[in-house]
């Protein structure tokens, strides 16, 4: 709908902006989401706070990417993780791996270094990967079993 399922198209738009979409934010739940439970609809709001109507296209565009690792970045703080001490890097596997803009905004929501796998598309691999660390209980041991490219520092 932001840019009619065009992944450049939505590139453009994300070019018209800056990181943090000049304080503009965007909560998208079409569907029914595990957390936040029971809350269905999409809020927009300002710098200030003030909920809105609406976003212009260009800011939606922004707030639907940073808001989706912001929401990551959330939860595993929830969970405990210690992401300054214990996370050095984040490995990003799967189609949208392909993706700079969404792979730069990873990096500037996190702060880390994101790296990609030399084979696109490959979301099984991901998942594999996270079941070799937690079975030899190394949750760094990934850029010994697949090659990766940096793909994004933090800006």
């Amino acid at each position: 709908e932001i840019a009619a399922k065009d992944w450049q198209a939505m590139s453009k738009l994300l070019g018209e902006t800056t990181p943090s979409n000049n304080g503009f934010i965007g909560y998208f739940y079409d569907d029914h989401e595990i957390l936040p439970q029971n809350i269905q609809g999409r809020f927009y709001f300002n710098k200030d706070g003030q909920q809105i109507n609406d976003l212009k296209a260009i800011y939606k565009a922004r707030a639907v990417l940073e808001g989706q690792c912001l929401a990551k970045r959330l939860y595993l703080q929830k969970a405990n993780v210690d992401l300054n001490n214990s996370v050095d890097r984040i490995v990003v596997t799967g189609g949208a791996s392909a993706n700079t803009d969404l792979l730069q905004i990873l990096a500037d929501v996190f702060g880390k270094t994101v790296y990609t796998a030399l084979a696109p598309n490959s979301g099984a691999l991901g998942g594999a990967l996270r079941a070799i660390d937690v079975i030899n209980q190394k949750p760094n041991s990934t850029s010994s079993t697949v090659e990766c490219l940096v793909a994004a520092q933090p800006r």
